[in-house]
Order: C-alpha cells, then sequence, then structure tokens
C-alpha cells in the first residue's frame, strides 16, 4: 500500500454545459438594453417566456433522471410511477401554484421606482 501523504486531489469534472434556455435573455438584454420603453417590455415577454421554457426542460429533466435512476434500483411499475410522481409534483409546485394565485385575483408584488 502506497501513502498518498494525505494529499488528495478532487475528482476532475468539467464545467456543466450552459442551458439554451438561459443563456438568450442575458445575451438579448445586452443587445437592446438602451431601447425605448416599448423596446423593454418587449425584453421583458422574451426574457419571461424563455424563464418558463427553461423551468419546463428543467422539470422534464429532473423527471428523467429519476426515471433513469428508478430503472437501474428498481423493477416494474415503481420507476414510471416514481418518474410521474416528481413530473406531477414539479408541475403542481411551479406551474398551477403560481398560475391558481394569478387567477383568483391575488395582488401582484409591483416594484417601487
Amino acid at each position: 500500500m502506497r501513502a498518498t501523504g494525505g494529499s488528495t486531489s478532487p475528482p476532475c469534472s468539467s464545467p456543466p454545459p450552459p442551458r439554451a434556455s438561459s443563456s438568450p435573455p442575458p445575451a438579448h438584454h445586452r443587445l437592446r438594453f438602451r431601447a425605448d420603453v416599448a423596446t423593454k417590455e418587449s425584453l421583458l415577454h422574451v426574457a419571461n417566456v424563455l424563464a418558463i421554457l427553461g423551468t419546463v426542460a428543467l422539470a422534464l429533466a429532473m423527471g428523467s433522471v429519476v426515471y433513469v435512476i428508478a430503472s437501474v434500483l428498481y423493477t416494474g411499475g415503481v420507476v414510471r410511477v416514481s418518474a410521474a410522481a416528481v413530473v406531477t409534483l414539479t408541475a403542481l409546485l411551479w406551474f398551477a401554484l403560481p398560475f391558481t394565485a394569478l387567477a383568483s385575483g391575488e395582488p401582484v408584488a409591483r416594484s417601487r421606482r
């Protein structure tokens, strides 16, 4: 057995790839920031849509990861049920809850200027 001298090197890992849906808002903002107010409204709309699409992609990725891990650990219907449960719970908490609050007329917080 060889002595390492107490030094351990961290595992080599590469940084995660950038998510396509979260990269455009900053780039779009940089290119169009100095424009008029109508353009800023458009900028906010595009950034909002892309953020929602990125969140949907993240929820699907989480369900897919649970499916892959569960398929290694378990057999049968447990795999599909566990992945479906994660996607359903995520959809309820991330999307249904905010839309329910919006539909009920809950006041939206406005920023002070």
